[in-house]
């Protein structure tokens, strides 16, 4: 008897979740993704009489599929298997019909199917063959747009559905809501003695009199996927190769998130200390301090979350040592923008600089790269993209003055050692001065680096190639708060 194997993978989450500048409504979407899979899709499989808690499983029979069997879900796939293809189907076909009511199409299923062979790494590849043709092959369709005596939905422009909070909101907007009030409101250790504020707009990110800037980061495991692969193809075994991919699915959520519980814990600890708060500029709310970060992605090694811009690289260094600890290596991204930045953007452009970080640390170790982080501070609202803007911005004669990404086993040396000399021995105007002069022409650096040294600082920079290599530090130094 043929048994089936179906991957399930929703496709437009990027645009779904980032396409918006209401905070609500990026948290909210993000909950509805994993919503859909963690529990419709259970739902589905538990109402057809089928094994639903894969977690809680301690083996895969492939002899006794009799009934729906969820293999596994992470990484924002899902994978399933049937005893048939009628009860693939009707499965199928009820999961697409949830996904197009909560997300009128803006999210999509991506189906691949096979036969269960006697290998699960064939079967695998095979999946991921056929998810790949059906991805390529999708007809993607746009849902009708308002006519001219229907009310727009202020975020996303489609027919309004529900007027709340002051607002017309779509369908999709008014569930991504929903989503947000019924989601975990915050990813760190329980708030028992109710201290803090929770977060629910970006302007709740720092306070009224602070710069008008946040920061979003990016996180995204080191070749996670072929560790996996690696591992799966070690077990002839189809049952054990699938709780070896449970396992280490299960052990790299739960690493990742513990991580991420340490991170904010660290920076509720860290708020307690009011020069920290006057220093970044953090917000009351009821008299409370807020907590000025908020989680927006965090699905296995694919880690997403805004935060006040004084401590956006701190926090990612923080979290990518902690991660390290726990044995996995990965790449940050930081983008640095004003609030009113659009918000889609902002997530793109940390997707980049985590890409230039990954690309960094493959060039130096391809088969097991370390981590790394990249930042970028946008200043302006015109963007390309980041290598245009880096060659635009940053060569000089020629001569790049970047030195990141760095290494998180020399970042000390290479970047927070030289924010902490600066901040030690120049002056705000002067650290200001130098680095224009570096953003003009080497001989206006000379002269500036001249005038400083005339005064006594910075004994330890020679010549302009030596000053080059503050560069990172004296753009850095406005948005950096150690946690």
């Amino acid at each position: 008897m043929a048994y089936y194997l179906i991957q399930y993978d929703i496709t437009g989450i990027q645009s779904f979740i980032f396409s918006t500048n209401k905070m609500k409504e990026n948290i909210g979407a993000s909950a509805l993704v994993a919503f859909l899979f963690k529990e419709e899709l259970r739902e589905i499989v538990k109402n057809a009489g089928g094994a639903w808690d894969w977690e809680n499983e301690s083996s895969f029979d492939t002899n006794k599929i009799t009934k729906p069997k969820i293999v596994y879900i992470g990484g924002g796939n899902a994978l399933v298997a049937f005893p048939d293809k009628e009860s693939a189907k009707d499965a199928t076909s009820k999961l697409s019909k949830i996904i197009f009511e909560k997300t009128y199409n803006q999210l999509r299923l991506a189906v691949g199917t096979c036969e269960m062979s006697g290998s699960f790494q064939v079967d695998k590849d095979n999946l991921r063959k056929k998810l790949k043709e059906c991805k390529k092959n999708y007809c993607i369709t746009q849902p009708l747009m308002g006519m001219g005596i229907i009310r727009e939905c202020d975020s996303d422009k489609l027919p309004a559905f529900r007027y709340i909070e002051g607002i017309y909101v779509s369908l999709p907007s008014y569930n991504k809501r929903k989503a947000c009030k019924n989601a975990q409101q915050i990813f760190c250790p329980k708030d028992e003695k109710n201290k803090f504020e929770i977060p629910l707009e970006f302007d709740d990110l720092t306070s009224d009199t602070a710069r008008n800037y946040i920061a979003v980061v990016h996180i995204d495991g080191n070749s996670m996927g072929k560790k996996i692969d690696a591992a799966i193809s070690e077990e002839n075994d189809y049952s054990k190769a699938v709780e070896s991919l449970r396992k280490i699915s299960i052990k790299i959520t739960n690493s990742y998130n513990d991580t991420l519980c340490e991170l904010f814990a660290a920076v509720c600890e860290k708020l307690e200390n009011k020069e920290f708060r006057d220093t970044i500029g953090a917000k009351k709310i009821n008299d409370k301090d807020c907590i000025p970060m908020r989680r927006i992605v965090a699905n296995g090694d694919d880690i997403t979350f805004v935060c006040n811009a004084k401590i956006g690289i701190s926090a990612a260094i923080h979290f990518l040592k902690e991660l390290e600890r726990r044995g996995y290596y990965a790449c940050a991204g930081v983008a640095i923008v004003k609030k009113a930045f659009p918000f889609y953007r902002a997530y793109e452009l940390a997707e980049e600089l985590c890409s230039s970080a990954k690309k960094k640390a493959k060039g130096i170790d391809e088969n097991d790269p370390k981590s790394f982080i990249d930042f970028h501070i946008v200043t302006s609202g015109v963007m390309t993209d980041l290598e245009g803007i880096r060659k635009k911005q940053y060569e000089i004669g020629g001569k790049s003055l970047l030195s990141r990404p760095f290494a998180m086993d020399t970042i000390s040396c290479d970047l927070l050692c030289k924010i902490n000399s600066l901040n030690d021995k120049l002056p705000r105007n002067k650290k200001m001065a130098l680095e224009l002069a570096l953003l003009t022409s080497q001989k206006e650096a000379e002269v500036a680096l001249a005038e400083v040294k005339s005064r006594g600082h910075l004994d330890d920079v020679a010549n302009y190639e030596q000053l080059i290599k503050y560069f990172d530090a004296l753009e850095a130094m406005e948005f950096y708060e150690e946690i």
